[in-house]
């Protein structure tokens, strides 16, 4: 008995980590309304498909009172990521959106009726990505930059990862495993 359950419990070991949600593709939205004193009340929404790692949204006050808005996900080295894409949209009563980009995202936005949208259409692999409303680059780049009041939300992961390393060790330990208990069988 114990010899027919041995092959299916490496079985789901296998397929466990696939999940469904990425045969079928998954999508998570993200929204939050962010408020603070002198400025406009604006609303982040991020949809992803094909979810790999939550993205860290932080935002802070420039010296002159704008917003700085850093998005970023740090990719451990074990895992690729090719996500179809990423949108990121902005409501606010500021009808202006000054975009920096740092790092190795490649993105295309436009602006209108007061959003901007924004789809990542490359590996966001360590990158980052900086929003503001109005004022100066040099002003964002400047060492003298003091960040204010900081808060970081975490946007739930919707599916694994397109491509990742775990995955296919776990695949290839399962299958080793499987055919070494086969040949002791047949012996």
């Amino acid at each position: 008995m114990s010899k027919k359950i041995l092959p299916l419990i490496l079985l789901t070991i296998i397929i466990l980590p696939l999940r469904c949600d990425i045969l079928f593709g998954s999508t998570s939205l993200y929204s939050n309304t962010i408020s603070y004193p002198g400025l406009p009340e604006f609303e982040i929404k991020i949809i992803q498909n094909f979810t790999y790692k939550p993205l860290d949204i932080n935002y802070s006050i420039a010296p002159s009172g704008n917003i700085v808005l850093l998005i970023s996900n740090n990719v451990s080295p074990l895992r690729i990521i090719y996500p179809k894409n990423l949108t990121l949209i902005i409501n606010s009563q500021n009808s202006t959106l000054d975009i920096i980009l740092t790092g190795n995202a490649i993105v295309s936005y436009f602006s209108q009726n007061n959003e901007t949208n924004i789809d990542i259409v490359s590996n966001l692999q360590n990158a980052t990505i900086i929003i503001y409303f109005t004022g100066s680059e040099s002003e964002y780049n400047s060492s003298n930059f003091q960040q204010g009041n900081e808060t970081t939300y975490n946007i739930e992961s919707a599916g694994i990862l397109n491509t990742d390393y775990t995955f296919i060790i776990v695949a290839v330990i399962g299958i080793i495993v499987f055919l070494t208990l086969r040949r002791y069988k047949n012996r």
